[in-house]
């Protein structure tokens, strides 16, 4: 297909959506249950192309460029994987802005106030596209990549308070459905905004780290708390002892399919846990922490700049093994000392290597 027709189709729906919009959207927020997004179709992709995004940064915290594929390690289940690195110049962006409204979640409209902005910053200078989904108990709004962003920008500056619900697995699966439509040369990143823990969710953890897995969404959370934020993006050395010991299962290739169920167990625990912060960790995001506007506007900035110099290493895996999968990317000794985060985890589709 042609790149005319994509895009002449790509317009066509963008004047489709704008319509939709425009006459759903008049005080700019329509119930997800009754309105456009109940009528997005549920688009699942596999591909035996794996992307995982890498940041690498020196111990005093500045960034490392000059690396290439061949700096690179990519283990699979403990297996090496061949690795290419792709050109992030001009790649475009689609962002879902998934902000919680319910619970405590009120509490933080006033810190929203610059978020606009801040998203500007993010997205750079690329070609963009910017969804808000706000969620309570249940997906509770959805402005899904209008072509003009100031309705957007609207909205996630003057959101409405919903109910004491916090369905967070809820809402990033949702985004994360509608980011699958976007086509593959896209960078999709969801930026969560909400609380540590779900509460009251009707997905289950597991449908949402195969629905991580299976794609190459990256998930930025940012949550509220009164305890003291969390230094700016902690390395692989500083990963939690859940994460530590979910990347000791599964490097052999002789293991059973009992043994490789382990990591998974440890995700779902850990994601019930701290679900904002196992989803950033399984997609190769970061998670950070704020208590007022000045802190999360500190922490976006640091999104934006962990965006603009991640490296995008893929892989096709060699190994078929159907379901959950750990990767663990390391450099050669001579750049051991870097600190790495980059995505631990991936799903492998049965039958994926045949499509």
């Amino acid at each position: 297909m042609s790149k005319w027709v994509v895009k002449e189709r790509r317009a066509t729906q963008r004047i489709i959506l704008a319509t939709a919009f425009l006459a759903a959207h008049a005080s700019f927020g329509q119930s997800a249950s009754s309105g456009q997004s109940a009528s997005v179709p549920t688009i699942s992709s596999a591909t035996t192309l794996v992307a995982v995004p890498t940041l690498v940064r020196l111990p005093s915290g500045e960034f490392v460029k000059s690396v290439d594929a061949s700096h690179f390690h990519l283990l699979d289940n403990g297996i090496r994987q061949w690795v290419s690195m792709e050109d992030r110049e001009d790649q475009p962006i689609a962002v879902a802005v998934v902000m919680q409204v319910g619970g405590q979640g009120s509490d933080q409209f006033a810190s929203y106030r610059s978020l606009p902005q801040v998203l500007d910053a993010i997205v750079g200078n690329a070609d963009h596209e910017i969804m808000l989904v706000t969620f309570d108990s249940h997906v509770k709004d959805t402005w899904y990549f209008p072509v003009r962003t100031d309705a957007v920008y609207h909205a996630i500056s003057h959101p409405l308070a919903g109910d004491g619900g916090v369905a967070i697995l809820d809402a990033v699966n949702h985004a994360v459905t509608l980011l699958h439509q976007e086509p593959g040369n896209f960078r999709r990143i969801v930026l969560l905004l909400s609380q540590p823990q779900d509460d009251g969710s009707e997905t289950s953890a597991e449908e949402v780290v195969r629905q991580l897995g299976e794609s190459s969404t990256t998930v930025y959370s940012l949550t509220f708390s009164p305890n003291r934020p969390s230094p700016l993006f902690g390395s692989n050395r500083q990963d939690s002892k859940a994460r530590h010991e979910r990347s000791s299962h599964g490097s052999s290739k002789d293991e059973t399919p009992a043994d490789r169920a382990k990591p998974l167990e440890i995700a779902l625990k850990a994601m019930r846990k701290n679900t904002a912060e196992e989803m950033s960790a399984l997609s190769g995001g970061g998670h950070l922490k704020f208590r007022n506007a000045t802190e999360l506007e500190a922490r976006l900035s640091a999104i934006a700049d962990d965006i603009h110099n991640r490296h995008i290493l893929s892989f096709q895996p060699i190994l078929h093994q159907p379901g959950f999968h750990m990767l663990a990317v390391q450099l050669e000794p001579q750049k051991a000392h870097f600190d790495i985060l980059a995505r631990t985890s991936y799903w492998y589709e049965e039958g994926a290597a045949a499509k």
